[in-house]
């Protein structure tokens, strides 16, 4: 059945969508010795220890801010026997795992299987051309060499892989999942000049709202914000089995619009000379603000962090850097004179500056303010 999708109140149809996961390699490890298969065994059920032993201590103190998480959980990851580096991951994973069960009614998160693989404890090496995972195991010295099955055409990529990987077994098969690194997006590298940025300001009663040299692009999400809480609404009454169903079904019909929306936002982009997007640094959000059930069921009403990396990876393709500044501001400060008032903003979505009298609709504002602020940066 095709997906409707909304465009200035306008439908489209829009077709299957498959996404391929740009950023993510996962290849098979040659099968390793019974030596390094027990090590790696065990470091990874330390992993696992030291995950249980942290969610259930942090969810029995109701802690939630980042600084919480990390002071109870990273002393029982040490205690499970990780080394300093691979705690560090452990305690990411229970922030993520807390987060998801913020409120105890909630059922608890499958955890992921496997071993993280910090950044700073592994590097690949290409001998001979055969590609390995050298690893350190925490002691001064102590390092584990892990063949990898590479396809050919993969070859020049493993030259971009950077960040933390991870380690896991399927069916009694190693595997490892290294990140790509994504060379368009970029936090605090000034623009070149003569660049022409485009601003994207995100919400839920817009979706994305796009400025770029007097070109405005608005896309409307209220429908489709509506329609998605009449599907949770209608998911408390099915069965366990139709549940299921119905949150794959709509996890596919949100991959497809945030695909139509970063398509449509790239090629406004693309229509400029030198062009660079400058979208909003959301992380942390959930921790600036008070975590009342209304400000939660309207911080995921969508997929923004879906949005956020297909727009990064479409801009990619095409050669157009991609930009974070901070958004602290942005609906309240006038884009003509400069003044930051709140009665600048009205709650109704219209802005009015109080100081020069500059009228507009406040998401436009934002996005105008936004590539600015690149531009400054």
């Amino acid at each position: 059945m095709p997906i409707r999708v909304i465009f200035r109140d306008v439908f489209f149809e829009k077709g299957p969508v498959v996404i391929k996961n740009r950023g993510l390699a996962i290849l098979k490890l040659r099968a390793p010795n019974r030596a390094k298969r027990s090590k790696l065994e065990e470091l990874q059920a330390s992993y696992r220890r030291a995950i249980d032993s942290g969610l259930q201590t942090v969810l029995n103190a109701t802690a939630q801010k980042p600084g919480e998480v990390h002071a109870l959980a990273y002393p029982l990851a040490r205690q499970a026997g990780l080394p300093s580096m691979y705690a560090r991951l452990a305690v990411n994973e229970i922030a993520a795992l807390e987060r998801r069960t913020h409120r105890r009614t909630q059922r608890m998160p499958e955890k992921r299987n496997g071993l993280g693989l910090p950044a700073n404890s592994y590097r690949l090496v290409n001998k001979n051309g055969c590609w390995a995972i050298r690893m350190s195991l925490g002691e001064r010295g102590e390092l584990l060499w892990l063949p990898l099955v590479v396809p050919e055409k993969l070859f020049q990529s493993l030259e971009k892989v950077q960040g933390d990987a991870r380690l896991f077994q399927r069916n009694g098969t190693w595997y490892a999942a290294l990140p790509f690194t994504s060379g368009s997006q970029t936090d605090g590298i000034a623009p070149a000049a003569k660049s022409a940025v485009t601003g994207v300001d995100l919400g839920i009663a817009r979706l994305a709202t796009a400025y770029a040299d007097g070109k405005v692009l608005i896309i409307r999400g209220e429908v489709l914000v509506q329609r998605r809480k009449r599907m949770i609404e209608h998911w408390r009454k099915s069965k366990p089995t139709r549940t299921a169903q119905l949150k794959l079904l709509q996890r596919r019909q949100v991959a497809a619009i945030n695909h139509s929306i970063a398509t449509r936002l790239v090629t406004l982009a693309a229509s400029q000379a030198h062009p660079v997007i400058a979208l909003e640094k959301l992380d942390g959000l959930l921790y600036r603000q008070h975590r009342s059930l209304r400000f939660s069921q309207m911080r995921r009403a969508w997929d923004f962090r879906q949005l956020i990396d297909l727009i990064a990876y479409k801009a990619q393709e095409r050669g157009i850097q991609v930009m974070f500044v901070d958004p602290r501001g942005t609906s309240t400060t006038c884009p003509r004179c400069r003044l930051n008032l709140a009665k600048n903003s009205s709650p109704k979505g219209r802005f009015h500056c109080q100081g020069c009298g500059y009228a507009s609709i406040t998401d436009i504002v934002a996005a105008r303010n936004i590539a600015a602020r690149c531009v400054q940066a």
